[in-house]
């Protein structure tokens, strides 16, 4: 299930691997249970109204952030930063 898919800063700071976190099932019942802004078109569901229009973007394709040297687009800001340090 997508919720399994939830990485816990606190637990991994803590040195827990991922596949003891995802064993965890209290504690990604309790991660879920606190977003509060469900996804109408999957399980996915975001702690803000901001993360769910990202998370939008990858049902409907849309790509705002643009390249200025190439044209290339991208879904998230980061992305294209990323792309412009390369």
């Amino acid at each position: 299930m997508h919720y399994l898919k939830i990485v816990c800063d606190l637990l991994l700071s803590h040195g827990i691997n991922q596949g003891i976190f995802l064993a965890q099932a209290s504690h990604v019942k309790h991660l879920k249970a606190n977003r509060l802004f469900p996804c109408d078109q999957c399980f996915y569901s975001a702690i803000s109204k901001a993360d769910l229009v990202k998370h939008y973007r990858k049902h409907t394709g849309e790509r705002p952030h643009c390249c200025e040297f190439c044209g290339r687009r991208f879904s998230l800001k980061q992305n294209l930063r990323r792309h412009g340090s390369v």
